[in-house]
């Protein structure tokens, strides 16, 4: 599922995962694949059973590389010139998409916590909006300080640029004045019932 971007939005910086995240698999996909080889000999003696112990160890190696690698390229954050997307891919067959416009966002930080995040400088950015109801927690990226940054850059420009355009704002306020003349109508009506029922 690729992101659409609207007309005039543009990617300005993508960051994920830092890969040392994922150093338990591939420590795993090493074993897998390298293991087989030093035993090769003797688990070609050992007839059928043998040789199909060294095919299903680099197969199960080959299969753990293209899923740790699936996740590790496909979970993402998405800055871009109207919004934050985060793109959580969790399976094979299983991704979450979330997101959050810089008119809507109130709140950024970055933090680096224990000593490996310390060392390889991943960490997390936390962006909440306005009304608290929302969160997007993007979870030990690289250079958590630099992406908060960016992220702050952006809402700047983004708030310059659209909240200050007369054309914008006008479609804006339209629109809540809209929202005001329903609801008062809605209250003319009631106000009307009530007077009926009398």
């Amino acid at each position: 599922m690729p992101v659409r971007l609207e007309k005039t939005e543009e990617i300005i910086h993508k960051t994920q995962r830092h890969g040392i995240v994922y150093f338990g698999w591939w420590l795993l996909v090493f074993v897998l694949i390298v293991t087989p080889f030093f035993f090769m000999f003797w688990l070609f003696n050992h007839n059928w059973w043998g040789q199909a112990l060294f095919f299903f160890s680099l197969v199960l190696g080959i299969f753990f590389l293209a899923r740790t690698v699936f996740l590790w390229k496909n979970n993402s954050a998405i800055i871009t010139t109207h919004r934050i997307i985060d793109v959580d891919q969790r399976g094979f067959f299983d991704k979450f998409v979330s997101e959050m416009p810089y008119d809507q966002l109130d709140y950024v930080s970055g933090r680096i916590k224990g000593f490996w995040g310390t060392i390889w400088r991943y960490g997390f950015v936390t962006i909440q909006n306005e009304n608290g109801n929302m969160k997007i927690v993007l979870d030990k990226v690289k250079h958590p300080a630099r992406v908060q940054r960016n992220i702050n850059e952006m809402r700047k420009k983004y708030n310059l640029r659209y909240l200050e355009d007369p054309v914008f704002l006008e479609d804006k306020f339209s629109d809540m004045r809209t929202a005001e003349l329903v609801k008062i109508k809605k209250m003319i009506e009631r106000e009307i019932e009530a007077r009926d029922i009398k």
